[in-house]
């Protein structure tokens, strides 16, 4: 009984089912696939979305600990309506430079793709 147990966890997955890829792979590779996306394209793809999730990890992070800087000081007794003020801006500042990260996520995007490739990526995303 002991030696099936240990066969089972040897295996890929649980009790011998194939490990399933992260659902974001299949959804990448389903899309490389009706994109037709040659390996090229893949790699540039691949490259731009590891920045773009790096860089958005990072922006997440700061505008997290500004909005939670905001809480306490809206939070104390005695407000400090400037320091209240410098952190509404720089909140702003990380929002609007979330967005031009976005759009220039796009943007690089387009370059990569053909414009057959990008009306089809466009018109999948309308499906949803």
């Amino acid at each position: 009984m002991l030696c099936w147990a240990q066969l089972a966890y040897a295996q890929p997955g649980r009790f011998g089912q194939q490990k399933r890829a992260h659902p974001r792979e299949e959804i990448w590779d389903n899309l490389s696939e009706e994109l037709n996306l040659s390996p090229q394209q893949q790699e540039q793809l691949q490259n731009q979305r590891n920045e773009q999730r790096k860089n958005a990890r990072a922006l997440r992070e700061s505008l997290r600990s500004k909005q939670k800087q905001l809480r306490k000081e809206l939070d104390q007794q005695d407000i400090d309506r400037a320091k209240i003020d410098s952190l509404m801006t720089e909140i702003n500042s990380l929002n609007k430079e979330q967005l031009s990260q976005r759009v220039q996520g796009i943007l690089s995007m387009r370059q990569i793709l053909s414009s057959e490739q990008f009306k089809k990526l466009q018109e999948k995303k309308a499906v949803k």
